[in-house]
Parts: structure tokens; sequence; C-alpha cells
């Protein structure tokens, strides 16, 4: 909890030089770009959902102006997951990016048998495939087995632990969350050791700060945000939100952070101790 407490304080340490510059983040960081693609966090299970249902939230995702969607997979079979995945990339456009989602739930046998089946649905990457307890070893097995792209690092909160996914060869992509492993400082690092082993990085969730943390960098991925249903704080919460359009989220201009959190909404959810 502590490496938790030391992200949000990092990360408030770094909107306030950025204030102190006059530089938004992504640009005192590196400025690789200034806007980033964006996908959503999505096709959760739920019991009265059917296939139909999740074409449609598809399409709703599509016209809200996200480029893409991380499936949730591995609550059940292989062969489940991969008719819901069949469902989403045949409901969605051409250049939609599906990414997939198991949370650590499949053991290996389950995850290659997912992962054979999701290759000729071209899946951008293949997220926490296996159990914790089997992960290096495991991450890398479907890696070599079945040559689908191989993303960890949301349940690591040290550069050293992403260190030794890097040397197990157990990934591809690093989604490394700078709000609970210890802030955009710590990120950074592991950014910069994933370049120069031809790793890739996202960030889970977050996008308040993973925009400019991706932005800043040249092997950074997607960002990645929900829907306003299922996440309504960040809709809600900043009074100058980026717009989410055509499958990208252009950076703010303003230093730090570059967000201003409407008082309002604070003082309607605060809880008086």
């Amino acid at each position: 909890l502590y490496i938790h407490a030391m992200g949000a304080v990092d990360i408030a340490r770094w909107d306030a030089i950025g204030k102190a510059t006059g530089q938004p983040l992504y640009k005192l960081w590196g400025g690789y770009r200034d806007s980033m693609p964006v996908i959503a966090i999505g096709g959760y299970y739920q019991d009265h959902k059917g296939l139909d249902a999740l074409a449609t939230e598809v399409e709703e995702y599509e016209a809200f102006g996200f480029g893409g969607l991380k499936l949730k997979v591995g609550d059940r079979s292989p062969e489940h997951d991969l008719k819901r995945l069949e469902t989403v990339t045949s409901a969605a456009s051409d250049d939609f990016v599906v990414a997939c989602d198991a949370n650590q739930g499949y053991s290996i046998e389950e995850a290659l048998r997912f992962a054979k089946g999701a290759r000729e649905h071209d899946i951008e990457w293949f997220e926490e495939p296996v159990a914790w307890h089997d992960q290096y070893a495991g991450m890398e097995t479907v890696r070599d087995r079945t040559g689908v792209p191989v993303t960890a690092g949301q349940s690591e909160s040290s550069a050293s632990a992403c260190r030794l996914l890097i040397e197990s060869n157990a990934v591809d992509v690093i989604n490394l969350d700078a709000s609970i492993a210890g802030g955009p400082t710590q990120w950074r690092k592991v950014a910069h050791m994933a370049e120069v082993n031809n790793v890739s990085m996202a960030h889970h969730e977050e996008p308040q700060i993973s925009m400019h943390l991706l932005a800043s960098i040249p092997n950074g991925l997607y960002v990645e945000a929900f829907d306003p249903s299922i996440d309504p704080v960040w809709y809600e919460l900043l009074e100058d939100r980026p717009e989410i359009r055509d499958g990208r989220i252009e950076l703010p201009d303003a230093p730090g952070v570059g967000l201003t959190i409407d008082e309002s909404v604070v003082e309607e959810y605060a809880v008086k101790i």
C-alpha cells in the first residue's frame, strides 16, 4: 500500500513540476506525439448478456469514438470465450482493434487453446493469460507455441518485477500502472528498459495520467478508458476532459496533468468523517 501511496504523491509532484515550467507532462517527458489511440475496456461477463448484446456493445463503443476494445476473457472455457471473440470481431469494423484480457484466469493449457483459436482474429495482445503462479513459464509458453503477443505488468509494483518479465521472455507488452507502482518516475524507468529490449508499453486504465506517459515515448501503444456507464467519475469529475473521437484522444495543452477537477462533483460525493 505504501507504494500505491507513493504513486499518488509522485503524480502530484510531476503535476507541480509541469505547472512550474508551464509544460504539459507529455511534452516535459519527451513529447513524442500529441494524440494517442484509445481503446475501451469492456465485454464483461453478465448472466443476462448474450452474444447479440455483446455485438451491440461493440457498436456502441465505435459510435462513442473508441478505436478498439480490450475484451474480458478467462472466466469461462476457452471455447466459450472464442465465440465471444468471434462475435466482437464480426460486429466491429476492419480497423477496430481487439485485445483480450484473461486476468490470470486460464491454466496454461486453456490459455494455449484460446490463443491458438484467437490467431485467426488477429488480436492485438493476450493479457495475463495464465494464473499468477505460472506466469513466467506460462506466458513464455503461450508466446512460443502460438505467436500471439502477450501482455502483463498491471499486477506488478516495481521496475525489478517488470525486468523479470522481460528477462523471462514472458511479454511483448508491459502495461504497468503508474498509479499503483510508485508513480510516473518508476513507470518511465520501465518504459526505457522495455524500449531497449524491443518491448512495447501500455498502461492499465487511468487515462488521465496514462495518456501523458504513453504519448511521451516511441514504444507506447493504447490509452485505455471505460465507457461512461462503467466509470462515470472520469466523465463527470473533469471539467475539461479530452474528447475521444475517431479512435483517438487529444492530449491537453495545459501545464502538468492539464485537467481541472469539478469541485461541485467532489462536494456532491465527499464523505465527512
